[in-house]
């Protein structure tokens, strides 16, 4: 950040308490221009591409595991591998292609789920609702505790 930027930040700070940029920058709305406003419009499939070729590397390399802070790294001793689990997914299009692929599809529904706010209308957000419960394998109804939801993610993955 160039002096000038940063001298312009602390007054409107010292002014302030605090400026627009941050009440307005949150965590959500900065991933949300990061993968979309970046990652998606230089390629629409992105980050769905980036997951099935993770998945295919650690489908061929049994040395091989997933660590989300660094990715794929190796290990001295094989690593046995059940399934994938794909713990979030947002848009249509990364949809049809894990459909493509024959993934078991489970749509994790709460009652009381929703985002306030500008965050809220972000196609991440938003998508995902008009698509039908049908198209999933499995509904799991969220109305509870941290719990109940694990029991419930667990009936469904002994299953395989």
């Amino acid at each position: 950040m160039p002096d000038w930027q940063a001298q312009e930040l602390k007054r409107e700070l010292s002014e302030n308490g605090t400026s627009d940029l941050l009440r307005y920058l949150t965590p959500r709305i900065a991933l949300q221009q990061i993968g979309s406003g970046v990652g998606r419009k230089l390629y629409k499939k992105t980050w769905v591409d980036c997951t099935i070729r993770t998945i295919a590397k650690l489908t061929k390399d049994p040395y091989s595991q997933y660590n989300r802070s660094v990715g794929i790294v190796s290990s001295l001793k094989i690593i046995p591998k059940k399934g994938f689990i794909i713990t979030d997914l947002r848009l249509l299009d990364e949809l049809d292609v894990l459909k493509k692929y024959n993934f078991f599809l489970i749509r994790v529904k709460r009652n009381t789920a929703g985002l306030q706010g500008p965050a809220a209308n972000h196609e991440s957000e938003t998508e995902m609702l008009e698509i039908p419960d049908s198209v999933f394998n499995e509904i799991i109804y969220n109305n509870s505790t941290l719990d109940d939801l694990k029991i419930n993610v667990e009936k469904v993955l002994s299953r395989f």
